[in-house]
């Protein structure tokens, strides 16, 4: 099941459709609220180890925010279609152009604490990396959550926040003596997630609050 929120619907249907006759799939003709629709592969689509995955890179963003649901047969077409109606909004608030629904499944759960319970959450994992990215202007934080996203890929990390592999070594470093254990420990891992999902949340939370910059129009 797909669905998406975007300014210009049938744009994003007629981009659907494409991808749909380009890879031989049938899209169904279900909707979601919102102007979204399902698609499942059709009998000449080849078999894919991630259909989802696949279908969520090969979708064109179109301007749109889109949701990729799981993977279901044809009967069970409505629950893929609702999970990803429902997984819109997280996606929306954290500004992920096409998402499966399955990597949002975290976010979509630590979106039903207040922002009190999610601030709990943070500093309790990452009040030394805060204090000192406040004090220096570093980005641990952030070098820990990319570092965490990739799975611990050192050389995925370094490529994603397009740095030197020394300078995220010690990027590394420094965040484990702050925290005085291994980001890679498995004991700790589960909770570092937690807290740094917790903290993108509660930043998409906070720019969606800022008023917005009034344009100003000229007269005559």
């Amino acid at each position: 099941g797909i669905a998406a929120s975007a300014p210009d619907p049938r744009q994003v249907l007629a981009t659907w459709a494409h991808v749909a006759l380009t890879h031989d799939l049938e899209l169904l003709a279900d909707r979601v609220r919102g102007g979204g629709r399902g698609a499942r592969r059709g009998p000449g689509a080849p078999d894919r180890p991630d259909p989802a995955g696949w279908l969520a890179s090969a979708l064109p963003s179109a301007g749109a925010v889109t949701t990729v649901g799981p993977v279901v047969p044809v009967a069970d077409a409505g629950r893929s279609l609702r999970e990803a109606h429902d997984a819109l909004p997280v996606a929306t608030l954290l500004g992920r152009g096409t998402a499966v629904t399955r990597d949002l499944a975290l976010f979509r759960l630590l979106g039903r604490l207040d922002d009190r319970s999610l601030t709990l959450l943070v500093d309790d994992a990452l009040a030394p990396l805060l204090t000192w990215d406040a004090a220096h202007g570093s980005g641990l934080v952030e070098t820990l959550a990319v570092h965490l996203r990739h799975g611990g890929s050192k050389s995925r990390t370094a490529e994603a926040l397009h740095v030197q592999r020394q300078s995220l070594y010690q990027r590394l470093a420094r965040i484990e003596a702050l925290l005085g254990r291994p980001v890679d420990d498995p004991t700790s891992h589960e909770h570092l997630v937690l807290a740094t999902s917790a903290r993108a949340l509660l930043d998409a939370r906070l720019a969606q609050q800022r008023p917005r910059p009034r344009r100003l129009g000229s007269s005559g």
